[in-house]
């Protein structure tokens, strides 16, 4: 079974968490965490500006094929990369870079690996590594035939 064709893929969930749009999806998260909206998966819709049907398709894809105590670790993580503090307590949020990979020799059968990289002081990031769930399609929502919606890009105006 794959994963509906009209929902965010990999690329989205990559974008939502690159450096360029990480200012307006720590807005977004704060609204949905301060409204008690926020759960896993819950940034895409808004990210990509799904309406109603699309949404019930993404948030139905993501209930089903990720275990909640995959869910709780990358709502976690989502958490402390948008949040993250510097030393100074000033909030400077960390980008994220997600991969899906098939289940590895030894280790388990879904999972997820979380990594806070900091070798490069002035460019750290959070890896996720989401083992042996579903993925979304690699390529972007938005370069998949549409009904003539619009791309929402990091080059939108604030």
């Amino acid at each position: 079974m794959a994963f509906a064709k009209l929902i965010p893929g990999q690329q989205d969930v990559n974008d939502a968490f690159s450096k360029p749009n990480l200012r307006r999806t720590k807005r977004e998260y704060k609204t949905l965490l301060e409204s008690g909206n926020y759960r896993f998966g819950a940034l895409m819709p808004w990210f990509c500006g799904l309406d109603s049907t699309e949404t019930r398709a993404w948030e139905k894809e993501v209930a089903a094929n990720y275990p909640v105590g995959i869910q709780n670790e990358v709502e976690r993580v989502v958490g402390a990369a948008l949040l993250h503090q510097d030393e100074n307590g000033n909030e400077i949020p960390i980008p994220i870079k997600f991969t899906w990979v098939g289940a590895k020799k030894g280790g388990p059968s879904k999972g997820v690996i979380t990594t806070y990289d900091a070798t490069d002081p002035q460019a750290p990031f959070y890896s996720v590594e989401i083992i042996n769930c579903l993925a979304p399609d690699a390529d972007s929502f938005f370069t998949r035939p549409r009904r003539g919606r619009g791309r929402r890009s990091s080059e939108e105006a604030e």
